[in-house]
């Protein structure tokens, strides 16, 4: 399944589809261009398939770029394999909410 984000009534990126190392540049691509356009943006992680942790580079990797560009960012309904993988990792007091 392909990776994209759609914009939701409430303005928030949603994005669809499976997440694993074989995409996740493309999809942190995705993230950078979306962070380029707009000045505060929250990520929606309800509908992604995660296959491994993939999530872990991608999180921090979209953080870092908001602030290099002093965006504002917000991830929103990650699942919970994704908050105990976070928490596993001593990620999660990282993540924006």
């Amino acid at each position: 399944m392909e990776n994209k984000f759609t914009k939701t009534k409430d303005g928030i990126f949603a994005l669809h589809g499976d997440l694993s190392f074989a995409n996740v540049a493309a999809v942190a691509r995705g993230g950078y261009d979306l962070i380029n356009k707009i000045p505060s943006i929250k990520f929606d992680f309800a509908e992604v398939n995660i296959l491994d942790n993939a999530i872990l580079a991608l999180l921090p990797a979209l953080m870092r770029y908001a602030k290099k560009k002093r965006k504002d960012i917000r991830f929103v309904k990650l699942s919970k394999q994704a908050l105990d993988m976070a928490r596993v990792s001593d990620l999660a007091a990282l993540l924006p909410r």
